[in-house]
């Protein structure tokens, strides 16, 4: 599976001024090596190498050590603990994060100051330091891009409305608001991928919660709609492309033409929606959404018709 670099370099004492509200680090030891950069997204839990296996330990991710390991390098002998302690720091891991704000011993201090490894202990509990950390590295390390459109969620299915200039997305998404749906962003869209096959859209904060309409001007959604209305961020799951009808062009009509568009390196599904004047679009972009869902549980309406026309055919033979 390919793997992505991040665009900048994120460093330790980056992210402890970043989240220093939502953890409360406090740092023990080797401050000076709060310029070691982070790559992995992962806040992991080093049982196995603490047991001496570090056959597959990464030294990209970020560690760290709970209860369960601190009670366990507590139980060994003070030399095997030692010897333990100094061949997982040697890995060379950016940090050290201690949790629950526990007792660090001694062994583990001394060798982190020897090889310049921060150790950083917080409040938090364990699984709580552990997902607030990775959920700011998950959206630091991420590739991510600008994509022209609306994102909407509808029924629950992220549906990026894309097209021309002037082609009626914003138009669109303020009718699929009225309907009940929820507008994550207008216009711009800011796309990262995570855990290499999502991806999730959200807006920037300038339009966040903004709709441009010719003739209207700029209104805000949340304060017309109520705070239902919007959503921060939705997972991106099918492309609605509206385009100017094109009398020459033969449309899909069955449905049966799985279009994709690639965004980061990702196949979404794409369905073209032709636009003149009487289709309601919005009603058009429902239906959309609902038939993705049901794809993506494994109905297929136009394949279940196809199959049943062909078995209609082979019997009048």
């Amino acid at each position: 599976m390919k793997q992505y670099e991040p665009e900048k370099d994120i460093l330790v004492k980056e992210l402890l001024v970043d989240l220093a509200e939502a953890i409360d680090p406090e740092v023990l030891v080797a401050e000076e090596g709060l310029r070691r950069p982070i790559f992995g997204e992962e806040l992991h839990r080093p049982g196995l190498a603490l047991a001496g296996f570090l056959e597959y330990f990464r030294p990209e991710n970020l560690q760290i050590l709970g209860m369960t390991e601190l009670s366990y390098l507590k139980s060994l002998e003070p030399e095997v603990r030692r010897e333990r302690v100094a061949a997982f720091l040697e890995k060379g891991p950016p940090a050290v994060f201690i949790s629950r704000s526990l007792a660090v011993p001694d062994e583990l201090i001394e060798t982190a100051a020897k090889v310049r490894i921060p150790v950083i202990r917080s409040p938090l509990m364990t699984e709580e330091l552990r997902h607030r950390v990775e959920l700011y590295l998950e959206r630091r390390l991420n590739p991510n891009k600008i994509v022209h459109g609306v994102l909407m969620d509808v029924f629950g299915v992220g549906v990026l409305i894309t097209g021309e200039s002037g082609v009626g997305k914003s138009e669109t998404a303020l009718e699929l608001v009225k309907r009940g749906h929820r507008l994550v962003s207008d216009d711009v869209v800011q796309v990262r991928r995570i855990r290499y096959d999502r991806l999730v859209g959200t807006s920037p904060e300038i339009t966040r919660h903004q709709i441009e309409i010719r003739g209207l001007g700029i209104i805000n959604v949340r304060q017309l709609y109520g705070a239902t209305a919007v959503t921060e961020e939705m997972m991106i799951d099918l492309v609605a492309q509206l385009e100017p009808w094109d009398e020459e062009r033969e449309y899909d009509r069955l449905g049966l033409e799985n279009e994709t568009v690639t965004i980061l390196d990702l196949p979404v599904p794409r369905v073209t929606v032709p636009v003149r004047p009487g289709r309601n679009l919005a009603v058009i972009i429902e239906a959309g959404a609902m038939n993705q869902r049901l794809k993506n549980m494994g109905v297929d309406a136009a394949q279940e018709f196809s199959e049943r026309l062909e078995g209609v055919l082979k019997e009048e033979q």
